[in-house]
């Protein structure tokens, strides 16, 4: 009779922890760029990578991140790989001006918008982009559903902020993170 006593409720204890939903938890990584080896309004600082279940979040800290006119006179590109064994990334996201864009690459090069009702987001519905001159810093969610990124198991990611020069030629001046088409390490979903 004692055993049964004291067994039942530690039994009952076990069985509602085990039943209990956990919460997911994100898989985060956070990746430090040099100080100082671009101008102030486009050097990357830091860029952290958060990786759950709906989405990848990537939030980039700019040094001095300025605007014109409510909008972002420099150009902040990330760039999203799912595939290891393609080279470079399968996805883009990214803000010029007062647009911001989302596509599909092969090769370090778009494939162009296959949604010709939404050119911009080329058909990601969920595909978010945030800029905070307070914080100087951008962030962007990258769904992973069927018609954004899929879902992959894991990712990386690579920066890159540029600059219009005066006489203003495009990207006459830029900043990679962590280098020129390169990526940080791999973020795995958790």
């Amino acid at each position: 009779m004692f055993r049964s006593r004291v067994l039942l409720p530690v039994v009952a204890f076990v069985l509602a922890c085990t039943l209990v939903q956990q919460p997911a938890h994100a898989a985060e990584a956070l990746f430090f760029d040099e100080r100082g080896d671009a101008p102030a309004r486009i050097d990357v600082e830091r860029v952290k990578v958060v990786h759950v279940r709906q989405a990848v979040r990537v939030i980039v800290k700019i040094r001095d991140l300025r605007r014109t006119e409510n909008c972002l006179p420099d150009r902040v590109t990330v760039f999203v790989d799912t595939l290891r064994d393609r080279v470079g990334p399968e996805f883009y996201g990214g803000i010029g001006g007062c647009h911001y864009t989302f596509g599909a690459m092969r090769r370090w090069h778009s494939t162009g918008p296959t949604d010709p009702d939404d050119p911009f987001t080329d058909g990601c519905r969920g595909f978010r982009m945030r800029y905070d001159y307070r914080l100087d810093r951008v962030s962007m969610r990258f769904p992973r559903t069927r018609e954004c990124i899929g879902s992959p198991g894991r990712v990386r990611v690579s920066v890159e902020t540029a600059r219009a020069s005066e006489s203003g030629e495009p990207d006459a001046v830029t900043d990679w993170a962590p280098q020129r088409r390169t990526f940080y390490p791999w973020v795995q979903v958790n």
